[in-house]
């Protein structure tokens, strides 16, 4: 699912992602009880908030850490990002 809203005063960012949030776990609520829900989010569409590679599931993640461990030992990949959905973050 996806989501545009779009505020002008930056005093309501907070109850604006609030509410996103709130609608979020209502509707995620929603498709597990009908058997619906779908863990895995994709990045394009994923909130700042949402852990995106932990819902690929820890079998995936850990492989995804073992293969950043092989070829990326001093985790450059991971310190010269500013933010995002990083494995540190994982």
């Amino acid at each position: 699912m996806e989501f545009f809203i779009q505020w002008e005063e930056s005093e309501s960012d907070e109850a604006a992602v609030a509410t996103l949030q709130n609608i979020t776990l209502k509707i995620e609520a929603l498709a597990q009880k009908q058997g619906l829900y779908l863990e895995s989010k994709i990045m394009n569409d994923a909130a700042f908030y949402q852990n995106v590679l932990a819902s690929y599931g820890s079998e995936n993640l850990r492989r995804l850490k073992d293969v950043a461990a092989q070829y990326d030992p001093s985790q450059v990949f991971q310190s010269l990002q500013n933010d995002g959905f990083l494995l540190l973050k994982a």
